[in-house]
């Protein structure tokens, strides 16, 4: 509003200004390769960090304490939240909501699944990750049957999406497919399967996500080669989500993908 109100002593008045925005945002939304590198190391931190989460949890845990150990592992690392820092990490059991919230005093117990919602940021850019965790009950030597029936579906949801994602492709028509075959699992998620990547947790305009009055034109926009995305096709109790780049022939994992439950 200071531009058109300062141009407009030169004849330039408002109808005739053009906005910048479509330049501004694919600057920022194609990585340059220096860029992918930072994201890559900031994905691989933040999955060290999942590593020694595999390491201490047990339970008797809050979900609190859990928050806490992931805190204290970034300090370690030296590195920060990719988002707001009294959510990051976000961590639910199965018996909580879940969600992008603070955690809770929940305790965990055998039987819980443990889902984690993370990102960190590494020399100005980002990473954003979930891995889920199943507590066993004595005797057990693998999650149950429903538990391993939603990871499979989350699991096999994020790879069609890897599979679909390449450039030329509209953000709606890569979600498209992964939302029927989540729904033909017995499963529906509400959200966008996926969001831009960069020197924010949620940075950039377009979304892999339906072609629908929320999502609008953000879903419509055009997939290119050197865009970061995430996929998450999340349902409850799971949480995955894994980060990707998107090449000229396809996608690539910055970090390699969570495939089975990690067991406790």
């Amino acid at each position: 509003m200071t531009l058109v109100e300062a141009l407009a002593p030169l004849g330039l008045a408002e109808g005739t200004l053009v906005s910048a925005a479509p330049v501004s945002a694919a600057v920022r939304a194609i990585k340059t390769p220096g860029e992918v590198e930072r994201m890559r190391r900031a994905a691989s931190i933040t999955q060290r960090i999942f590593d020694d989460l595999s390491g201490m949890l047990k339970p008797g845990l809050t979900e609190f304490d859990v928050f806490e150990i992931a805190r204290e592992r970034m300090q370690t690392y030296e590195v920060g939240p990719a988002w707001e820092a009294a959510w990051c990490p976000s961590v639910a059991s199965s018996r909580s909501a879940g969600g992008h919230s603070a955690p809770g005093a929940v305790r965990l117990e055998p039987g819980d699944g443990v889902r984690v919602d993370f990102g960190v940021v590494a020399e100005g850019y980002c990473s954003d990750l979930q891995r889920t965790w199943y507590l066993r009950r004595p005797g057990e030597t693998r999650a149950p049957a429903e538990f391993q029936h939603a990871f499979d579906a989350v699991r096999d949801g994020i790879e069609l999406a890897a599979e679909t994602l390449k450039p030329g492709m509209r953000g709606h028509a890569v979600d498209a497919p992964v939302r029927r075959m989540m729904e033909e699992r017995g499963y529906v998620f509400t959200h966008a399967l996926g969001h831009q990547l960069g020197r924010l947790a949620h940075d950039g305009g377009l979304v892999l996500g339906p072609d629908n009055a929320r999502y609008g034109a953000r879903s419509g926009g055009m997939v290119e080669a050197g865009m970061v995305f995430t996929l998450e096709p999340c349902v409850a109790p799971i949480g995955l989500e894994e980060d990707v780049l998107v090449t000229d022939t396809g996608c690539e994992f910055l970090t390699p993908p969570q495939r089975e439950v990690c067991l406790v």
